[in-house]
């Protein structure tokens, strides 16, 4: 966007910062280009709030901007968030014998966040 008083009102919002787009000055009679990038987590929940009062056009591109990354995510594993509780006791069960692999399983995580939940849970008890 070329007006930047909009971008940082924008950018105050969702928590971002505003940059001028440095690719758009091959012309010095255009205005420079403002951006506030948000993006995963953030950006998802901002799509799904802001879809509802957008008109159709926009509602396509959310819709079509969300069915890529479910595409893109098919095969991957989602970043799964463990409680304090969780990781104590992942702690717990890793220190008293019990294997990474069957504890990432069980909680469907990869065995290097065995190892990082284990060693946060033991910090925090």
């Amino acid at each position: 966007m070329t007006d930047r008083d909009v971008m940082e009102r924008f950018a105050r919002l969702v928590g971002v910062s505003v940059r001028p787009d440095q690719r758009h000055n091959r012309n010095p009679e255009w205005k420079p280009i403002f951006c506030a990038r948000v993006t995963g987590g953030r950006a998802i929940k901002l799509m799904t709030t802001l879809r509802p009062i957008m008109g159709s056009r926009r509602q396509a591109q959310i819709d079509a901007a969300l069915a890529a990354r479910e595409e893109a995510m098919v095969g991957r594993t989602a970043r799964k968030v463990l409680t304090d509780d969780q990781r104590r006791e992942i702690a717990h069960r890793f220190d008293g014998g019990e294997q990474a692999a069957a504890l990432a399983t069980e909680y469907s995580i990869t065995r290097e966040h065995v190892y990082r939940a284990a060693r946060r849970g033991r910090a925090g008890t």
